[in-house]
């Protein structure tokens, strides 16, 4: 194991165990999809609506403000999105986006 901190993992990254035991419950167990109405549905939206709370405390943000995606491209897309909007919503114009052959 390196002893310099290296923080691109080239689109993975080392799993702690902390964070494996905290998934351990939605790996095993609880495989609903989150946005079902039935027993299995609810309960991994609790298991999420719990994991974005804790999330939200940890970066002292609110539940609502934290938004989990399923990897770096969408990521990318929704806070290019986002910073449109936003600015859209502040009564400014949207401006342009440039991006590069190279991004997500």
């Amino acid at each position: 194991m390196s002893t310099t901190l290296d923080l691109d993992h080239a689109a993975t990254a080392p799993l702690r165990r902390s964070a494996l035991e905290a998934m351990w419950p939605a790996l095993t167990g609880v495989y609903g999809n989150p946005s079902s109405a039935h027993e299995a549905g609810r309960a991994a939206a609790a298991l999420l609506e719990d994991a974005r709370a804790r999330v939200a405390r940890a970066i002292g943000a609110r539940a609502g403000q934290v938004v989990f995606t399923s990897g770096g491209t969408e990521a990318d897309a929704l806070a290019v999105l986002g910073t449109v909007r936003a600015r859209i919503l502040a009564g400014r114009p949207a401006g342009h986006v440039l991006t590069t052959g190279i991004e997500h």
